[in-house]
């Protein structure tokens, strides 16, 4: 899984400051599962 800053995947200047982009088209379904538990967890934990 990649994580990106979002504001670079918005066509408007004024892109929002809090966005993320999650890119997985290219990894195995097996570390997207286990990404998203790590995602998930860093939430829980914030």
């Amino acid at each position: 899984m990649a994580f990106m800053p979002g504001a670079m995947f918005f066509a408007a200047d004024d892109a929002p400051r809090n966005a993320m982009r999650l890119s997985f088209a290219s990894v195995p379904l097996a570390e997207i599962d286990r990404g998203i538990g790590l995602l998930a967890a860093l939430c829980d934990a914030a």
